[in-house]
């Protein structure tokens, strides 16, 4: 039996994985929240991921995590959301460390991370620099299969409305014409083209470390 498990599936891509996961053919899809949501395509786990709770945590994933399952974390906030950088870290790097732990002692087949077009633990870039260091921790761990998918800016409703994200939708598909050779990797990308590249990433996954930009999401999601 073939399973998956989605932390973040209340934002833009990770809502869009449990349907991708069960017309892929998944067996079982648990959907890990914190809030009760409707997810007819999967089976919600309501879990409390605070940081006063770390060592519970840890525990906790090793009940929920199935053996030998595809991981896919969805995980995202940003730091006025989540009202300084300490928030911002525990939800950007502190909690896929610790998933990504739990996943490698569960023997996970494939871990799957949404990151950052740019991310680089080198960056003089907070944002860059902590989406960064999450991909270090994906790469160390022993998993089989680890992708980092580092889409440019998604395509898609939130249910979340965000002015800024609103705007540049808007406005950035206007110079997809400029943005050539090196520069394609910056065209903004459909949220569910990513999510259907995850999906097929993770049935036949390939061994080592992955990045995935848009050049490798788009044909992947074909």
């Amino acid at each position: 039996m073939s399973k998956a498990i989605v932390f973040g599936s209340s934002g833009l891509v990770g809502s869009l994985l449990p349907v991708k996961l069960r017309e892929a053919g998944y067996d079982e899809v648990i959907l890990v929240l914190r809030k009760p949501i409707d997810a007819p395509q999967g089976k919600v786990v309501l879990w409390d991921p605070a940081p006063e709770r770390v060592e519970l945590l840890k525990k906790e994933l090793l009940d929920l995590i199935p053996e030998k399952s595809a991981v896919f974390i969805a995980l995202g906030t940003t730091q006025k959301k989540a009202g300084s950088k300490k928030a911002f870290e525990w939800v950007d790097l502190d909690l896929p460390a610790l998933i990504s732990k739990a996943a490698e002692e569960k023997k996970a087949k494939a871990i799957l991370m949404i990151s950052s077009l740019g991310a680089n633990p080198r960056s003089p870039n907070y944002y860059l620099r902590t989406k960064g260091l999450a991909e270090e921790w994906l790469r160390s761990v022993q998993i089989p299969a680890r992708y980092v998918i580092r889409p440019s800016l998604l395509l898609g409703k939130r249910a979340e409305f965000r002015f800024g994200e609103w705007l540049a939708q808007g406005i950035m598909p206007l110079f997809n014409f400029f943005l050539i050779g090196s520069w394609k990797r910056y065209r903004p990308i459909e949220a569910e083209r990513v999510a259907r590249a995850m999906v097929k990433a993770s049935i036949e996954p390939k061994e080592g470390f992955h990045v995935l930009e848009n050049e490798d999401l788009t044909p992947l999601s074909s």
